[in-house]
């Protein structure tokens, strides 16, 4: 343990003495705009890297987080090349894909439900013609086919 600081905002202690103070709301004195003190805590105890001051106290984790995160002028980051800012962007991407195929899959529903229709093995609505299910159909696979998840074809 090299103090009481976070290791998030020593970089920023090195390159700015009065970042801290630059970044204070008018309502609060001790909290910045991001809701941490001046020694890099939130009001739970946690620093940017969500972790509380007795975690530093041996060096290892200290040095790691030390290592990854890094002043831009205004407020420590995390900096991107890092293995945790790595972790949370293939967190990030990990969850859009998800969501991505979740709406592909709700439109394959609905694109079965038109082809069921139009085999016969499901009823279709009163006045619906035939042409509006294949149109439907059409439009469906080029939603697929051109739709978010395009960008992973090979």
């Amino acid at each position: 343990m090299q103090g009481k600081y976070s290791p998030t905002v020593s970089t920023a202690y090195w390159q700015n003495q009065q970042w801290h103070e630059q970044l204070r709301t008018e309502e609060s004195i001790i909290y910045d705009q991001d809701g941490y003190d001046s020694y890099g805590y939130n009001k739970e105890g946690f620093d940017r890297a969500g972790h509380q001051e007795h975690e530093y106290y041996s060096g290892d984790l200290y040095e790691q987080i030390l290592d990854e995160w890094e002043f831009d002028g205004t407020r420590p980051v995390l900096n991107p090349q890092s293995q945790s800012a790595m972790e949370v962007a293939r967190a990030q991407m990990v969850q859009t894909m998800q969501k991505e195929i979740h709406q592909s899959l709700q439109l394959l529903a609905k694109l079965k439900a038109n082809a069921d229709m139009l085999m016969g093995t499901s009823p279709i609505p009163k006045g619906m013609p035939k042409s509006a299910l294949l149109q439907g159909l059409s439009m469906g696979m080029d939603q697929i086919l051109k739709g978010p998840l395009s960008k992973y074809q090979q």
